[in-house]
This record gives structure tokens, sequence and C-alpha cells, in this order.
């Protein structure tokens, strides 16, 4: 009678009683048992090919890409019984203790672990483990492996770190330095900028004040700001770069701290102007006078060669209301002295008329009126 096969095990049973063709199966039996069921200890768990000259009862895990005679036997328990190489496939749960690395592993899931890490309950260890808030380069994390078939592996903080970078920067094209920029502003966590293209005819240097001048495509196009005219007002910030060439692209600070400019001339924390005498520049003297505007644009945080300005946004008003109010009283004008007139004729753009003209107008009205016999 042919004998059954016990699923488990493996071994055979269920021979007729008083058979005699039972003697091969049980030998099987015997020798499975001793190679594989008792007390199973092999010699190594790397290895790819058999060793050179095995000892008889030599027993090994077979590594993957097995070559030679172990070819095909991955992960399968092997013992050499002095003629050939025998060979056990392991069923789940199956474990074996290994000798070069003094430690047992566990048949689990279709693979060879460590017992240690098979037993282990990492979600309790973990919660149970000290907290540290602040993690430096060198600390380690463990997470599973998708590539590597989820292979228990290690990364350390300072790779976790490159990886988120090289992501946002992927995902925002220009995200460094807590910097999100766009095809025309950006922020950051100190201040406010804008991007605009130069078309001031020359070179822009930092702290240069600059106003609109048109757009040129989705940025505007800007120059050197000058407080002497409308047209040229009012600054929208200042040059945050050492330079930007004529019809070139740069950034422009609108508000916020703005290092590296030459504030020798000023001691903190000097309240400065968009100058009404030289394009672009700055003046702790409030500009003043006929067709003249008021912009305070920066105060002087640190002076020095390299120093820095905080710069903020105000808007530009004209000095004539205030330096009227300020001005000295003159009981008399002559007919040189000159007043302040609002043109109809140009846009109500400010502009002067003479005592003797103003006169003159006067009287012509008056003689019109005579002659109509108002």
């Amino acid at each position: 009678m042919t004998a059954s096969t016990e699923p488990r095990s493996g071994l055979y049973w269920g021979w007729a009683l008083g058979e005699t063709e039972w003697k091969s199966g049980m030998d099987a039996n015997l020798l499975s048992i001793g190679r594989f069921s008792y007390h199973l200890s092999v010699k190594d768990r790397n290895l790819t090919a058999p060793p050179g000259s095995p000892a008889e009862g030599d027993t090994y895990i077979v590594a993957t890409t097995a070559t030679g005679a172990w070819a095909g036997h991955e992960d399968d328990v092997t013992v050499w019984d002095g003629a050939d190489w025998v060979f056990g496939t392991p069923r789940e749960g199956w474990k074996a203790w290994v000798e070069d690395e003094q430690t047992g592993v566990v048949y689990t899931d279709g693979a060879w672990a460590s017992e240690a890490a098979a037993s282990v309950d990492v979600g309790a260890q973990l919660h149970a483990a000290d907290a540290k808030t602040t993690p430096v380069d060198a600390d380690e994390f463990g997470f599973t492996d998708s590539e590597s078939a989820w292979a228990l592996v290690k990364t350390t903080w300072a790779d976790i770190k490159s990886a988120f970078k090289t992501y946002y920067d992927a995902v925002t094209s220009t995200l460094t330095n807590k910097t999100l920029n766009s095809s025309t502003n950006y922020i950051d966590a100190d201040a406010l900028h804008t991007q605009a293209v130069n078309d001031s005819g020359g070179t822009l240097v930092i702290g240069t004040a600059v106003y609109i001048k048109d757009s040129s495509g989705l940025l505007p196009t800007i120059a050197k700001a000058r407080a002497n005219s409308l047209t040229t007002m009012p600054a929208i910030g200042l040059v945050e770069e050492a330079s930007i060439s004529d019809g070139g692209a740069g950034s422009i600070r609108t508000s916020g701290i703005l290092t590296g400019v030459n504030t020798s001339a000023w001691s903190a924390p000097a309240l400065l102007y968009v100058s009404s005498t030289t394009a672009g520049a700055l003046t702790q003297t409030k500009p003043s006078g006929l067709g003249v505007y008021a912009q305070p644009i920066a105060m002087v945080v640190k002076q020095a060669t390299s120093g820095t300005l905080y710069v903020f946004q105000s808007e530009a008003h004209s000095t004539l209301e205030s330096d009227i109010n300020t001005a000295t009283s003159k009981t008399s004008p002559v007919d040189a002295d000159e007043l302040a007139m609002a043109d109809s004729e140009n846009g109500y753009a400010l502009v002067n008329v003479t005592k003797a003209n103003l006169l003159k107008s006067v009287r012509n009205e008056l003689q019109h009126f005579t002659r109509m016999g108002v």
C-alpha cells in the first residue's frame, strides 16, 4: 500500500499492518526529523553556492540567486549527507539557529527573518521610548522599503530633510529658504518683494528708490523715482540686488529689512525720504517747495557702509499745504512774487503765477465787466 503524506510535516504514514514496504519511507521520516526538525541549526544563511569541502551533516539555509547544486532552492534548508545535498522546504513558523550570526531566525511570510525582529512589538517599543523634540542630522529613523520587498531599512534625519527639500523644490520650482516665488512677486519670512524690469536707461544699484514706469509682459518696468513730479512718483520700494542692468529683471524690496546699503551718511533711526533733487536717491531732509512731494520710504536700522534699512510703504504727499502753513508771512508782496495755482488747462498741474500777472488778469476782468455795464 502506498503511504500517505502528512501535509504539515511532510512525513510519511498509513502503511497497512504487517506491510513490508515501509522501510524506505520510515528511513526518510527519521532523516527528515533529524535533519530539519530536531533543534535545527545551520552554519550560514548567506551562501549562494555550496561550500567546497562540507562535512557530513553540515546544514545551510540557501540564499537568494543560488547557483550550482543549490540552484532553484532559495530559502530551502539543505544538508550534506556525505554524498549529496538534501533539501527541505520550510513551512510557516520553522525556526533555526544561525551559527555564524549567533541568532535565531524564523520562516514567515515566505522568507527567513530574525526571530527577535519577528517577535518584537515595534509599536509598543516606540510608544514607550524616550521623546526627543529636536532631532539632529545623525539621528536614524526606521521604515519599510517598498522597493525591496518591504524590508526594514533606516535613514537619517539629514536624508529626510534633503528628500523633503528636493520634493518641495520640484513642486514650487523655487522654494528655497522659506521663499515662495511666482512670475511677478514673492514673499518670505521677513520681507516683501516684487520682480521688475529696469527701464531707467542705466544700471540700478542696491538702495535706489524706483517707481513703476510701464510694464513688460507680466512684470512692471521701473526707473529712478524723484519727488519733484508725479510722473516719477510714488516710489514702490528700493532695489535689493547689488545691481540690475538696463533691460534686466531684478528684485525690489517693497517692505521689510534691507541689508547691504550704504547708510554711513545717516544715523539710526533716521527717517528717509525720496529725494526731490537727485533721482533714485534718499534724503533725511523732508523735501519741500512748489511742485515737490514728500514720501517717507525707509528708516535707518544700522549706520554703516554696508548698513541696514527698514523699508515701508507710504503715500507721496504734496508739500505745498505744509509749506504755506509754515512759511514766513509777507504783508506787502511785490510784482515778482509767485503764487501757486492749479492749471485747469493742463490737468490741474501745479504752476506758479506772479503777482504782476495775477493783477493784470484781475484788471482785464474788471475792464470787461465795465464795458458790459455790469
